[in-house]
């Protein structure tokens, strides 16, 4: 198993990963980010061969890459973008990648995750939730997963939707009280993180008939899923995702925290809520944050 320490320093990075001299501060503390989270999740994978399915291409697919190439054991990267290869090479500012040895140890799927029927569905309905656990229950769960404080950009039009003011103190009280008055996701909360070219224009732009996850999850029986794709999107793939991972697999969330992102904040909350997981990392070092997550039943 690679040390994150040994590839975590400037230098060590600009040896290691050619793009990056061309990358900014923000950029390269991400690259960190991701080196020490993910070390910490293989750690609690008990396999020396394993699968990693990445919903999502970027920079994270780098960085697990590498560390498989160190681990040289037969250690596998599933990758699953609609944009594939184009995605790694906008993310890492358009390198040349074909000529990095760590391409080797991924598959790439050029494909989308979920179709647009799925999302429109989930996000319509009355009773859609996130691994059909309650509302009251999900709810109960959300206090570590709401921080106003890592980006509070939104605050002004969440204050007014959900009639709290200017007081702070009460934020996360004010949300939880109206995720309980209204529909969980049909609801003018979502609507508020809508933008163009979102996943609801992508899918709608490309005409993707169907998504790729479930069969992906099916064929290659991940030991690690990584979850970092759509704002809307992740909610359905996480619905997908959890009937199909194995016992003892684990689960790295991005993007953690609301209001920054609504992404992950409800799948979250079912991780600590459900006896069937254990929550094992909280990265609380930027305001996307990292959850980590091991199933157990």
């Amino acid at each position: 198993m690679a040390n994150f320490y040994e590839i975590a320093n400037l230098q060590g990075l600009s040896s290691t990963f050619n793009f990056v001299r061309d990358l900014g501060h923000r950029d390269v503390q991400a690259l960190r980010q991701m080196i020490q989270n993910f070390s910490v999740a293989f750690s609690y994978i008990r396999k020396k061969e394993f699968k990693v399915l990445e919903i999502g291409a970027g920079l994270s697919t780098v960085v697990i890459a590498e560390l498989l190439s160190r681990k040289n054991d037969g250690s596998k990267l599933f990758t699953l973008d609609y944009l594939g290869l184009e995605a790694f090479i906008c993310n890492t500012r358009g390198s040349n990648i074909d000529v990095e040895p760590w391409i080797d140890f991924v598959d790439i799927v050029t494909a989308p995750t979920v179709s647009l029927a799925e999302i429109e569905s989930f996000y319509c309905s009355s009773t859609s939730t996130i691994g059909g656990m309650s509302k009251e229950l999900l709810v109960d769960g959300l206090d570590p997963f709401i921080e106003w404080s890592m980006d509070d950009r939104r605050h002004g039009e969440l204050s007014r939707l959900t009639k709290q003011g200017e007081n702070y103190s009460f934020f996360s009280n004010n949300v939880k009280r109206y995720l309980l008055d209204n529909e969980l996701f049909n609801s003018d909360l979502f609507q508020l993180y809508r933008h163009n070219d979102d996943e609801f224009d992508i899918l709608s732009k490309n005409h993707f008939e169907s998504g790729e996850l479930a069969s992906q999850m099916q064929t290659v029986k991940p030991d690690l899923v990584y979850m970092d794709s759509g704002e809307f999107s992740s909610n359905v793939e996480f619905n997908v995702i959890e009937p199909l991972l194995g016992v003892g697999a684990t689960l790295i969330v991005q993007d953690i925290f609301f209001p920054k992102s609504i992404k992950s904040f409800l799948i979250c909350a079912y991780l600590a809520m459900s006896n069937q997981w254990q929550v094992v990392w909280v990265d609380r070092t930027t305001p996307q944050g990292v959850l980590i997550a091991k199933k157990i039943g």
